[in-house]
């Protein structure tokens, strides 16, 4: 399954609600909470959220490649 890390985070999980425990096995603990998804989560990218939390995109990417997905990152501004 192709990800797009600089897709909205609430857009990301209900495509695929998987994402969620990689999330939450990566510390983004956050993604649990319903208010937050549906505020914060719609405008929360995984690549922005990595900058917030000192997270190595590295590590995130690594992850979510072990879990079977293809990385992928359009611009932020060509959207």
């Amino acid at each position: 399954m192709y990800i797009d890390l600089n897709k909205s985070i609430y857009d990301l999980c209900k495509e695929d609600p998987r994402i969620i425990e990689i999330m939450i096995s990566l510390g983004f603990t956050d993604i649990t909470k319903p208010a937050m998804m549906n505020t914060v989560g719609k405008i929360m990218t995984i690549t922005k959220g990595a900058r917030m939390k000192n997270m190595d995109i590295t590590t995130i990417k690594k992850r979510f490649i072990e879990q079977g997905y293809i990385i992928g990152e359009e611009k932020e501004d060509s959207k």
